[in-house]
């Protein structure tokens, strides 16, 4: 009787033990995993660009590289900066900006929804349907800016970040913490519920 106990347990804890080792394993992984290594082998080799544009602004400013080669070697790492930036772009953004836009729109149509509970006035649905299509817009065209807002350096249409210092040209809009209403920077109260906001 003892031995048949033993096998009852025995059986089903060996089989949970190989099922691991035997069972399918799925195709998506397969593509997801190799587009995500290749997103993960540009963000290393960007950051080592960067890394490596660090070392050479502290070599010339301790006077290790005469200024010429200093301009040529700083050259060289910033057109492979940009080069693995675009290339980043082309791998990792439709699928980033798809994200962030169906996150904005969900976030817009819950303050949509939000406020119609609470009885306010048609003008929100409006303000909400105008940024949905803005960023809707934004997708269709591309992201990027004429000028980033941080180094006022040129960018050209489909940068989804700036050349010059990195920055993101598609920042998420500010959002009240209250109300969750969008504010521009530097605004102080909400417009919408007067709650004080944190300085950007």
């Amino acid at each position: 009787m003892t031995v048949l106990i033993l096998l009852l347990l025995a059986v089903p804890a060996f089989a949970l033990t190989l099922y691991p080792l035997f069972r399918p394993k799925p195709q998506a992984t397969a593509v997801r995993s190799a587009r995500d290594e290749e997103v993960a082998d540009l963000h290393s080799r960007r950051d080592a660009t960067y890394e490596a544009l660090n070392d050479l602004k502290l070599e010339y400013q301790s006077g290790g590289l005469s200024e010429q080669d200093y301009r040529d070697l700083e050259g060289k790492y910033k057109d492979r900066a940009f080069a693995l930036m675009k290339r980043l772009d082309s791998v990792a953004t439709p699928k980033v900006v798809e994200d962030e836009i169906e996150k904005q729109v969900l976030r817009l149509r819950k303050v949509k929804k939000e406020t119609s509970d609470a009885g306010a006035p048609g003008g929100t649905e409006d303000e909400i349907e105008k940024q949905i299509m803005r960023l809707r817009k934004v997708k269709t065209e591309g992201g990027g800016a004429s000028v980033c807002p941080s180094c006022k350096a040129a960018t050209r249409p489909g940068d989804r970040f700036c050349p010059g210092c990195g920055a993101d040209l598609l920042p998420l809009p500010l959002a009240c913490p209250s109300c969750k209403a969008e504010y521009q920077k530097g605004d102080r109260f909400c417009s919408k519920c007067g709650t004080r906001l944190a300085k950007v």
